[in-house]
């Protein structure tokens, strides 16, 4: 059976079953209660991928370059802004037309393919960048379960390396691109913090 006939029959079951308990309730009954609109909150942890504010406002400074569309896709991909920031303070240091001579392009450095696997058409658009660059740091971060130096050793050096190795590669650059992009996301924080 292909993959599209799979998923049609799939849907068709769930939307009969659906229909089906639906039917039975009593006349007028629709489901439980809404919920009362709870409004929302800081989080406040020392995970990264939830150091995400929900709250209309945010804390994220807005002189940096780019930053409410780092804003939108950090809370999109449940990532700090900080951290994406200071990856993109390494990458590209906000050059929106940064070139690499590997073939990496815009603010986030994604190689083509990259890009296109993570839906961007246009590494040179900083929202399609970002967007794209934010998605892979997601990735990444599901692969290495939240540990960010994993994960921005693997941005920099590539999954591969990291899993050789178990960890940071030993490879100078590498080793320093992670202490940098910590450090730069630790300097916009304090940036962010109203306590500072």
């Amino acid at each position: 059976m292909s993959t599209k006939r799979f998923r049609a029959r799939a849907a068709l079951l769930s939307t009969t079953v659906a229909m089906s308990i639906v039917s039975a309730l009593p006349f007028g009954v629709a489901g439980p209660p809404p919920r009362p609109h709870v409004p929302p909150v800081l989080v406040e942890t020392t995970n990264v991928a939830q150091e995400v504010t929900t709250s209309v406002e945010s804390l994220f400074d807005p002189a940096v370059p780019f930053a409410s569309i780092i804003q939108s896709e950090a809370q999109k991909n449940g990532l700090a802004p900080e951290f994406v920031a200071a990856v993109i303070k390494q990458e590209s240091k906000f050059n929106a037309k940064a070139r690499s001579s590997a073939g990496a392009i815009g603010l986030m450095q994604l190689l083509p393919s990259t890009g296109r696997w993570m839906g961007a058409k246009n590494l040179l658009d900083p929202a399609q960048n970002i967007a794209a660059g934010t998605k892979y740091l997601k990735y990444l971060w599901d692969q290495f379960d939240g540990n960010e130096k994993k994960v921005l050793a693997a941005y920099n050096a590539g999954e591969g390396a990291v899993r050789r190795f178990g960890g940071i590669p030993p490879f100078r650059e590498t080793v320093k691109y992670v202490a940098n992009v910590l450090r730069f996301r630790s300097d916009f924080a304090k940036t962010n913090d109203p306590a500072a």
